[in-house]
């Protein structure tokens, strides 16, 4: 989800950013309404969803049997909360501030950024939400694969993007599937744990408060969390972390994947363009927007599920 700064030429950069300008209009409207007119608990669930968004796509996942890390999305779940409007707006809220602070992506790639991560993710994830739903998928399945499918919609729009900036002497289809092939054996099985991490959020939230969440969602989840669930959830945690002694040092997939093959393209990332994202200045942002992040989540949480702050007197 990160395209890094210099990536892409000057004319592919202001197009994708054209593209996603309509989306981002449509988002702040909606969005403002809400911030405006909208209750307390509706208020609180975006700031909830925005740290969310922002560390959940900042924290990177190692995968040991690929040995490299990469990002789950975040913004499919937040769509079907939220809707795919308003969702645009965190993800472009999220992709700046990371551009800025902690040299994930870039200023002149902000366009192609929020377009994969802010529009084509949360619209794939309504869209697969729809189909599961019509064949009549228990909810919290549907929300668990629609929001896996979105996260891998999200990469190949990636390699779509990328794929058509860099063709010339090799056509698109030879970029495309060389950027497939790199990020497949990380991403995938990220995309699988995003679906089961959505579906029990999803879950968690809707038992708790049922006027924050999609009535259908809402009116299917009663029973607790089955043991073949959790057992799956324990399988694929296991199969993403399992056996990382005997793996590679990790790199982030935007450098070995996306960086990588721009380069080997004669598109080399220009680095960040402010040369103080690194090193002890990047570590205390990280620690500082990780504490705020943390703060917001917990304490709208509280308020989202109807619980005081305050311990209770024994």
């Amino acid at each position: 989800m990160h395209l890094s700064e210099g990536v892409l030429p000057l004319s592919h950069a202001a197009a994708w950013g054209a593209a996603a300008a309509p989306f981002l209009a449509v988002g702040w409207r909606r969005f403002s309404a809400t911030t405006r007119n909208g209750t307390s608990e509706e208020r609180a669930l975006l700031g909830m969803a925005g740290a969310v968004t922002f560390a959940v796509t900042l924290f990177p996942i190692p995968v040991p049997v690929a040995g490299a890390t990469s990002h789950m999305c975040a913004t499919p779940l937040m769509a079907l909360l939220l809707g795919p409007s308003r969702t645009v707006v965190l993800a472009a809220v999220t992709l700046l501030l990371q551009a800025l602070f902690f040299a994930h992506g870039g200023l002149t790639t902000l366009g192609a950024n929020i377009v994969t991560l802010g529009i084509v993710g949360p619209w794939t994830a309504l869209a697969c939400v729809t189909v599961l739903r019509a064949v009549r998928v228990p909810a919290v399945v549907a929300v668990g694969v629609a929001c896996a499918m979105a996260d891998v919609g999200v990469y190949l729009a990636d390699a779509g993007i990328l794929g058509a900036a860099l063709a010339g002497p090799q056509p698109f289809g030879y970029w495309f599937a060389r950027i497939l092939l790199g990020f497949a054996p990380v991403q995938l099985p990220l995309a699988a744990l995003e679906g089961i991490m959505s579906g029990l959020l999803m879950r968690a939230l809707c038992r708790r408060r049922t006027d924050l969440v999609p009535a259908w969602v809402s009116a299917s989840v009663s029973a607790p969390i089955s043991r073949p669930l959790a057992a799956g959830l324990a399988l694929v945690a296991c199969s993403i972390w399992g056996g990382g002694a005997a793996a590679e040092p990790f790199r982030g997939i935007d450098d070995t994947v996306f960086a990588a093959t721009a380069a080997a393209a004669g598109h080399a990332s220009s680095g960040p363009l402010f040369s103080w994202v690194q090193g002890d200045v990047l570590l205390f942002t990280f620690s500082l927007g990780s504490f705020i992040a943390g703060l917001i989540v917990g304490t709208t949480w509280l308020r989202l599920t109807g619980r005081s702050a305050q311990p209770h007197a024994s």
